[in-house]
């Protein structure tokens, strides 16, 4: 059975082990580089001092005077003797204890200490070998800190990954999606137990001391946040370089390869009227009006000009007029439209065109005149308003042969009614008495 008086004498030197250790001591200790495991027989100059061994080390001694004092209860505790422990003595041990927790912003400086538990391997219940070092009170923030940036990460991650997959499978795109998910496994890293014993043993080769670690780690994570905010930030840049590549495509008659381009800027950046312009350009070249109808008033309604008059040509063709006219009357209120002529051009066309449909034959005369006008200024090679002006001076009888002869020579291919134009033109100049006039029609 355990005498009592193993607990007395544990007590004995653990009360003095705290009297004699004193701040000097400590800060001895804190110094230590390293411990000798032998003592070294090799002569030593005076000017080198030679580092504490644990066993000499008045603070080594004292953390395992307390160490005696646990090991003494324990033993009590198995045999069923903890209840004849005096109060005296319990009440003595409570005041020793605090006299060590007062010296616990020193004892959690010492640079000794690890390499003591790595070889004695305490239990994380001797609170004694696991002084807080003063920065450390604060470890609760840290973490704390460290939860918000990982919790920005994983949102943004939701966020970026599925814009960079919607555009269709690509190298580009997988990468922009894996890119941001490894930036943020590698920022929480510090909250998972492999990850954060891996980044530990990194911070503890570069020598980093460990008081700093929950610091660092913060740092770490709320630096990946603030990358993965400059990449969000940069997915504009990106969105116009992937326009710009759609639109070269679709100048090159690549439909399909330009749809790709476009429809992946648009994934990534949903508010892009100039890529929806395209795109809707491109259903038109599929004979997909109806979506080309939605690109087009998606781009009209963020103030991409040109979208004005596709889309006020859509509802020409749907012999919606009034529509139209309230499209192409605030496209050519635009201040932007003096930066394009041909736009001009076009807006004033169509709405000429609606004036002539409507019988409206001042207003549509005002509105094809000032599109020729553009049309010679600056050489814009369209016919379509020489051809309508043709079909209005015919409607009102004046003679229409020069507009005719205009409409056929300058009308390129690609124009709406080109071919019935050019062939109405034909006939018309070489005096067939066989043709109708020809009446206004919508396009």
């Amino acid at each position: 059975m355990t005498d009592l008086g193993a607990l007395t004498t544990a007590m004995t030197q653990y009360r003095q082990s705290l009297d004699t250790v004193t701040v000097q001591d400590l800060f001895a200790s804190s110094q230590a580089k390293r411990l000798p495991v032998l003592p070294s027989t090799a002569p030593t100059q005076a000017s080198t001092p030679t580092p504490t061994a644990p066993t000499s080390d008045p603070v080594f001694a004292l953390l395992r005077s307390r160490d005696a004092v646990q090991s003494a209860l324990d033993d009590l505790k198995k045999e069923g003797q903890l209840s004849a422990v005096s109060s005296d003595t319990i009440n003595e041990l409570i005041e020793l204890d605090r006299d060590l927790q007062a010296l616990e912003g020193h004892l959690g400086k010492l640079k000794a200490l690890k390499a003591w538990r790595k070889t004695l391997e305490p239990s994380a219940e001797a609170w004694w070998w696991w002084p807080l070092h003063p920065s450390d009170r604060w470890d609760w923030l840290w973490s704390a800190a460290t939860l918000v940036a990982l919790t920005g990460n994983l949102a943004l991650v939701t966020d970026l990954a599925p814009r960079f997959l919607a555009g269709g499978t690509s190298f580009g795109g997988a990468l922009g999606a894996i890119v941001p998910a490894v930036l943020t496994l590698l920022g929480g890293s510090s909250l998972t137990e492999t990850g954060k014993r891996l980044l530990e043993q990194g911070l503890e080769k570069l020598g980093l001391p460990e008081h700093w670690w929950q610091e660092v780690k913060c740092g770490f994570s709320w630096g990946v946040l603030g990358l993965l905010l400059l990449f969000k930030n940069g997915l504009p840049t990106l969105a116009d370089w992937y326009t710009q590549q759609g639109q070269a495509q679709w100048k090159n008659h690549n439909l399909a390869s330009a749809q790709g381009y476009l429809e992946r800027a648009l994934a990534l950046v949903e508010d892009q009227p100039e890529a929806q312009f395209y795109l809707g350009l491109i259903y038109e070249d599929f004979q997909q009006d109806d979506k080309a109808f939605v690109e087009y008033q998606k781009s009209w309604q963020g103030d991409y000009l040109p979208a004005s008059n596709n889309l006020a040509a859509l509802y020409i063709e749907q012999e919606e007029y009034a529509a139209a006219i309230a499209i192409l009357q605030a496209g050519l209120s635009s201040p932007e439209l003096s930066q394009d002529p041909e736009l001009e051009y076009a807006l004033r066309k169509n709405l000429g065109q609606i004036r002539l449909i409507q019988e409206r034959y001042q207003g549509a005369e005002a509105q094809l005149q000032q599109a020729i006008v553009l049309q010679k200024s600056h050489q814009i090679e369209r016919g379509s308003a020489y051809c309508l002006l043709a079909e209005l001076q015919e409607a009102l009888g004046q003679p229409a042969l020069q507009s005719w002869q205009s409409c056929l020579t300058q009308t390129q291919t690609d124009e709406p009614r080109s071919d019935q134009w050019r062939y109405t033109a034909g006939v018309r100049l070489n005096g067939s008495p066989s043709t109708p006039p020809v009446q206004p029609t919508s396009p």
